[in-house]
């Protein structure tokens, strides 16, 4: 009897730390979260193991320094903490703790380049999946990325994952329904970077770039939802969209001290419900563009074909005379309720009549406030 009590007690324990579930804790496997150890060897021998099935990383409390990129080269692995903890470098941190504190942090060593990373090129990597942690970095003489996904993927998802303290946060291209939700990316040069992708959704994030970067960068998308997103300061450009096509951008807040907050370049795409915010600097004036971006560029500039613009509150303090709403090429663009407020300006909507054609504006403004040489409009009352 004592001897089966034993085979049950380690058959129990062996559930626990998941070797028959696939689920692997970092900790019990030679793993430490001191901001010292380099935990990198430790996952990398952990994925190695996984079969077709692919399996568990699970990352507890602590820092987890990695001195060289946790891989990922198969199928449906999943690298999970307990949660992300502070937010940010402006959040109390207790003495002799990592800062943010709390919660299951990987940090990039110095001279590190690459976090958590899909290298190279090879048939595209599904169902990877990060969430619930932090990726912080550590050096900043290097271009640090915190999850790398330089390979064609499906279905990644990002969920409740904080980005801090690195020049780019998050690093995607070739994406197939890729998700990133409920995540804190900011005090990062480029906290998001998606190069090209079909049906993939950006969610309930809070965003946040530095003037040298783009905070929400997607280039050659289809089908991308962009929605319940908060955009902050101060990113060049909050919102950056190239060669992309049937994209929605809704229901997001966007906030910022510099023209080409959101700047759309492509076809069909939506932008609506929104609010779109130009404020002024903390100086009380409105800055120097970093880009050498003019007065008529707009804090919104579309170019393409067929582009809806619906029922967005755009609140601007720019000077007068600066431009709002630019369509700066392209046809059949719609202009439709838009509320353009805060500082006045002869110049809330321009459209550049010399490359933009049958663009269609309804109940936008007054005839003061619209310099759209041979648009159809229809004033406010």
């Amino acid at each position: 009897m004592k001897l089966k009590a034993i085979a049950i007690a380690l058959f129990l324990t062996s559930l626990a730390r998941g070797a028959v579930q696939g689920e692997y804790l970092v900790t019990d496997h030679g793993g430490r979260g001191d901001n010292a150890f380099d935990n990198a060897p430790v996952i990398n021998g952990l994925i190695a193991k996984f079969g077709p099935s692919g399996g568990t990383i699970i990352v507890p409390a602590g820092d987890f320094r990695i001195n060289s990129p946790i891989v990922i080269n198969s199928d449906n692995i999943t690298i999970r903490g307990v949660n992300y903890g502070q937010r940010s470098f402006i959040d109390a941190t207790p003495p002799g703790v990592f800062g943010p504190a709390g919660g299951s942090k990987i940090v990039l060593g110095a001279g590190l380049e690459h976090g958590i990373a899909v290298f190279g090129e090879g048939p595209p990597v599904t169902g990877l999946t990060i969430r619930d942690l932090a990726v912080q970095g550590s050096d900043g003489a290097v271009y640090q990325t915190g999850i790398f996904v330089d390979r064609s993927n499906r279905r990644t998802l990002v969920s409740n994952v904080n980005c801090i303290a690195l020049r780019k946060g998050i690093y995607m291209r070739d994406c197939e329904e890729a998700v990133v939700e409920n995540s804190w990316l900011a005090e990062c040069e480029a906290p998001l970077h998606m190069h090209r992708g079909n049906n993939c959704i950006v969610s309930d994030n809070a965003l946040g770039g530095q003037p040298g970067g783009v905070t929400a960068d997607f280039h050659g998308h289809a089908h991308l939802t962009f929605t319940g997103n908060n955009v902050f300061p101060d990113g060049h450009t909050a919102l950056f969209i190239t060669d992309g096509h049937h994209n929605t951008i809704t229901n997001n807040i966007f906030t910022n001290w510099y023209a080409g907050i959101i700047q759309i370049v492509g076809n069909m795409n939506l932008l609506a419900h929104n609010q779109i915010n130009a404020v002024r600097g903390h100086d009380g004036q409105w800055p120097n563009d970093p880009k050498g971006r003019d007065d008529m560029f707009g804090i919104v500039r579309i170019s393409g074909n067929d582009n809806v613009l619906a029922s967005n509150t755009i609140l601007s303090w720019q000077p007068d005379g600066h431009t709002r709403v630019h369509v700066a090429a392209g046809d059949r663009n719609v202009l439709r309720n838009l509320y353009i407020g805060a500082a006045p300006s002869h110049r809330r909507i321009f459209v550049n009549s010399g490359l933009a054609h049958g663009t269609l504006i309804t109940r936008s403004g007054h005839a003061g406030e619209i310099d759209a040489p041979g648009a159809r409009i229809t004033f406010d009352p």
